[in-house]
Protein backbone atom coordinates (compact mmCIF):
# COMPACT_ATOMS: atom_id res chain seq x y z
CA UNK A 1 0.00 0.00 0.00
CA UNK A 2 1.36 3.43 -1.13
CA UNK A 3 1.04 6.09 1.50
CA UNK A 4 1.83 9.87 1.24
CA UNK A 5 5.08 10.32 3.51
CA UNK A 6 5.34 14.52 2.96
CA UNK A 7 6.54 17.12 5.64
CA UNK A 8 4.41 20.20 6.16
CA UNK A 9 4.84 23.59 4.94
CA UNK A 10 4.59 26.08 7.98
CA UNK A 11 2.52 29.56 7.43
CA UNK A 12 4.81 31.06 9.55
CA UNK A 13 8.06 29.35 11.07
CA UNK A 14 9.21 30.61 14.29
CA UNK A 15 8.84 29.58 18.22
CA UNK A 16 6.53 32.26 20.11
CA UNK A 17 5.80 32.01 24.18
CA UNK A 18 1.96 33.50 24.57
CA UNK A 19 -0.10 33.91 27.41
CA UNK A 20 -3.36 33.81 26.18
CA UNK A 21 -6.46 31.41 24.94
CA UNK A 22 -7.76 30.88 22.06
CA UNK A 23 -11.35 30.00 21.43
CA UNK A 24 -12.52 27.92 18.02
CA UNK A 25 -16.18 27.21 17.74
CA UNK A 26 -17.64 24.30 15.93
CA UNK A 27 -17.91 25.04 12.08
CA UNK A 28 -14.62 26.67 12.62
CA UNK A 29 -11.79 25.78 10.27
CA UNK A 30 -8.40 24.58 10.53
CA UNK A 31 -5.52 24.31 8.15
CA UNK A 32 -3.92 21.05 6.77
CA UNK A 33 -1.32 19.69 4.65
CA UNK A 34 -2.14 18.80 0.94
CA UNK A 35 -0.07 16.77 -1.43
CA UNK A 36 0.21 18.60 -4.88
CA UNK A 37 1.84 16.42 -7.58
CA UNK A 38 4.41 18.15 -9.42
CA UNK A 39 6.80 16.96 -11.94
CA UNK A 40 9.66 14.94 -10.67
CA UNK A 41 7.48 14.27 -7.09
CA UNK A 42 5.00 15.86 -5.15
CA UNK A 43 5.61 18.56 -2.68
CA UNK A 44 2.86 19.83 0.71
CA UNK A 45 0.93 23.13 0.13
CA UNK A 46 -1.23 24.58 2.99
CA UNK A 47 -4.62 24.51 2.19
CA UNK A 48 -7.68 25.18 4.91
CA UNK A 49 -8.59 22.84 7.16
CA UNK A 50 -12.48 21.66 7.45
CA UNK A 51 -12.76 20.13 10.22
CA UNK A 52 -12.33 21.39 14.11
CA UNK A 53 -13.34 21.00 17.87
CA UNK A 54 -14.98 23.24 20.38
CA UNK A 55 -13.08 24.19 22.46
CA UNK A 56 -11.30 27.16 24.89
CA UNK A 57 -7.83 25.95 24.56
CA UNK A 58 -4.53 27.52 26.21
CA UNK A 59 -1.77 28.61 23.98
CA UNK A 60 2.05 27.52 24.95
CA UNK A 61 4.88 27.44 22.49
CA UNK A 62 4.26 27.05 19.02
CA UNK A 63 6.38 25.03 17.00
CA UNK A 64 8.07 25.71 13.53
CA UNK A 65 5.07 23.37 12.13
CA UNK A 66 2.33 25.57 12.63
CA UNK A 67 1.38 29.30 12.54
CA UNK A 68 0.78 30.56 16.26
CA UNK A 69 -3.40 31.64 16.49
CA UNK A 70 -1.61 34.90 19.06
CA UNK A 71 -0.54 36.11 15.98
CA UNK A 72 -3.05 35.74 13.35
CA UNK A 73 -5.63 38.76 12.92
CA UNK A 74 -9.40 37.35 13.92
CA UNK A 75 -10.15 36.93 10.27
CA UNK A 76 -7.25 34.91 9.67
CA UNK A 77 -8.17 32.98 13.18
CA UNK A 78 -11.97 32.36 11.47
CA UNK A 79 -10.77 31.08 7.98
CA UNK A 80 -7.89 29.29 8.71
CA UNK A 81 -7.93 27.70 13.19
CA UNK A 82 -4.94 25.93 14.88
CA UNK A 83 -5.76 23.10 17.01
CA UNK A 84 -4.23 23.17 20.62
CA UNK A 85 -1.43 20.76 19.78
CA UNK A 86 -0.50 22.94 16.67
CA UNK A 87 0.95 25.73 19.07
CA UNK A 88 1.85 23.30 22.12
CA UNK A 89 5.26 22.52 22.31
CA UNK A 90 5.15 20.85 25.79
CA UNK A 91 2.96 20.92 29.37
CA UNK A 92 3.61 24.22 31.66
CA UNK A 93 5.48 23.28 34.40
CA UNK A 94 3.19 21.20 37.01
CA UNK A 95 0.09 20.64 34.67
CA UNK A 96 -0.35 17.37 32.74
CA UNK A 97 -0.65 17.49 28.97
CA UNK A 98 -3.79 17.36 27.75
CA UNK A 99 -4.90 13.82 25.99
CA UNK A 100 -8.37 14.98 24.49
CA UNK A 101 -10.10 18.50 23.69
CA UNK A 102 -12.65 19.44 25.20
CA UNK A 103 -14.84 18.26 22.50
CA UNK A 104 -13.36 14.48 22.89
CA UNK A 105 -11.17 14.65 19.85
CA UNK A 106 -7.28 13.09 20.70
CA UNK A 107 -4.51 15.11 20.49
CA UNK A 108 -2.03 13.16 18.30
CA UNK A 109 1.38 13.96 16.99
CA UNK A 110 1.47 14.79 12.95
CA UNK A 111 2.62 11.70 11.12
CA UNK A 112 2.34 10.56 7.04
CA UNK A 113 0.80 6.85 6.81
CA UNK A 114 -1.43 4.43 7.95
CA UNK A 115 -0.05 4.11 11.52
CA UNK A 116 -0.60 7.22 12.56
CA UNK A 117 -4.02 7.30 11.83
CA UNK A 118 -4.73 3.85 13.68
CA UNK A 119 -2.94 5.81 16.62
CA UNK A 120 -5.56 8.10 16.20
CA UNK A 121 -8.40 5.66 15.97
CA UNK A 122 -7.32 3.71 19.37
CA UNK A 123 -7.61 7.01 21.01
CA UNK A 124 -11.00 7.96 20.36
CA UNK A 125 -13.46 7.70 23.14
CA UNK A 126 -15.92 5.25 23.73
CA UNK A 127 -18.38 4.33 21.05
CA UNK A 128 -16.32 6.77 18.54
CA UNK A 129 -13.19 4.21 18.69
CA UNK A 130 -15.18 1.58 16.42
CA UNK A 131 -16.92 4.06 14.52
CA UNK A 132 -13.47 4.96 13.39
CA UNK A 133 -12.41 1.96 12.52
CA UNK A 134 -15.31 1.50 10.54
CA UNK A 135 -14.84 4.60 8.51
CA UNK A 136 -10.81 4.15 8.18
CA UNK A 137 -12.27 -0.02 6.60
CA UNK A 138 -14.88 1.37 4.78
CA UNK A 139 -12.17 3.84 3.03
CA UNK A 140 -9.25 1.26 2.53
CA UNK A 141 -11.51 -0.99 1.15
CA UNK A 142 -13.16 0.92 -1.68
CA UNK A 143 -9.66 3.01 -2.20
CA UNK A 144 -6.84 0.24 -1.09
CA UNK A 145 -4.00 2.38 -2.10
CA UNK A 146 -4.96 5.44 -0.13
CA UNK A 147 -2.72 7.72 0.77
CA UNK A 148 -3.10 8.73 4.90
CA UNK A 149 -1.59 11.49 7.30
CA UNK A 150 -2.52 12.88 10.52
CA UNK A 151 -2.23 16.64 11.02
CA UNK A 152 -3.42 18.94 13.51
CA UNK A 153 -5.39 15.86 15.34
CA UNK A 154 -7.17 14.96 12.42
CA UNK A 155 -6.43 11.93 9.57
CA UNK A 156 -7.05 12.54 5.86
CA UNK A 157 -7.44 10.24 3.23
CA UNK A 158 -6.01 11.13 -0.20
CA UNK A 159 -4.70 10.19 -3.27
CA UNK A 160 -1.79 11.48 -5.72
CA UNK A 161 -3.30 14.66 -6.21
CA UNK A 162 -4.99 15.69 -2.94
CA UNK A 163 -6.87 15.13 0.19
CA UNK A 164 -10.54 14.11 -0.43
CA UNK A 165 -11.71 12.84 2.84
CA UNK A 166 -11.28 13.20 7.13
CA UNK A 167 -13.22 13.03 10.70
CA UNK A 168 -12.88 14.52 13.62
CA UNK A 169 -14.88 14.17 17.05
CA UNK A 170 -16.89 16.13 18.85
CA UNK A 171 -18.98 15.17 22.20
CA UNK A 172 -22.04 14.07 20.72
CA UNK A 173 -20.82 12.42 17.00
CA UNK A 174 -17.96 11.85 15.09
CA UNK A 175 -17.79 14.16 11.32
CA UNK A 176 -16.95 13.05 8.25
CA UNK A 177 -15.56 15.68 5.80
CA UNK A 178 -15.77 15.48 1.99
CA UNK A 179 -13.37 17.60 0.44
CA UNK A 180 -15.28 17.75 -2.99
CA UNK A 181 -18.53 16.95 -0.84
CA UNK A 182 -20.87 19.70 -3.20
CA UNK A 183 -20.23 17.48 -6.58
CA UNK A 184 -21.39 13.85 -4.50
CA UNK A 185 -24.19 12.69 -5.18
CA UNK A 186 -25.82 12.41 -3.38
CA UNK A 187 -24.67 15.50 -1.41
CA UNK A 188 -23.72 15.09 2.00
CA UNK A 189 -26.27 16.40 4.05
CA UNK A 190 -24.58 19.11 5.87
CA UNK A 191 -23.50 22.45 4.40
CA UNK A 192 -19.51 24.03 4.99
CA UNK A 193 -18.12 27.79 5.05
CA UNK A 194 -15.76 26.25 3.04
CA UNK A 195 -17.13 26.82 -0.66
CA UNK A 196 -17.21 22.64 -1.90
CA UNK A 197 -17.30 21.32 1.55
CA UNK A 198 -19.69 19.00 3.03
CA UNK A 199 -20.01 16.77 5.90
CA UNK A 200 -21.82 13.51 7.34
CA UNK A 201 -22.26 13.72 11.20
CA UNK A 202 -22.69 10.28 12.47
CA UNK A 203 -23.67 10.13 16.30
CA UNK A 204 -24.17 7.01 18.98
CA UNK A 205 -27.37 5.64 17.84
CA UNK A 206 -26.85 6.04 13.90
CA UNK A 207 -25.17 3.41 12.39
CA UNK A 208 -22.95 4.08 9.50
CA UNK A 209 -24.19 3.62 5.68
CA UNK A 210 -21.41 1.89 4.78
CA UNK A 211 -22.42 1.57 1.28
CA UNK A 212 -23.12 4.79 0.69
CA UNK A 213 -19.74 5.81 1.79
CA UNK A 214 -18.08 3.68 -0.44
CA UNK A 215 -20.02 4.84 -2.90
CA UNK A 216 -18.82 8.73 -2.09
CA UNK A 217 -15.49 7.30 -1.50
CA UNK A 218 -15.57 5.70 -5.46
CA UNK A 219 -17.23 9.43 -7.08
CA UNK A 220 -14.61 11.68 -4.82
CA UNK A 221 -11.58 9.20 -6.52
CA UNK A 222 -12.83 10.79 -9.93
CA UNK A 223 -12.90 14.15 -8.75
CA UNK A 224 -9.29 16.25 -8.32
CA UNK A 225 -8.19 15.83 -4.78
CA UNK A 226 -8.59 19.40 -3.02
CA UNK A 227 -6.45 21.86 -2.56
CA UNK A 228 -7.84 24.65 -0.96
Amino acid sequence: MHHSAMAATPMRSALFKVASTLRVTEGDDRTASVPQKHEGGSSMTQARRVVCGADTLPIYEAPTSAPCPSLLTSRERATVGVDALSCYAGAMPGKEKPTHSSSTNPYIPKGDGDAAVQAYISAMPGWKRALGAQIDATVEKAFPNVCKQVRWNTPFYGKDDGWFLAMYCYKKYVQITFMTGASLNPVPPKASKIEGIRYLDVYEDQALDTEQLTRWVLQSLKLPGQQL
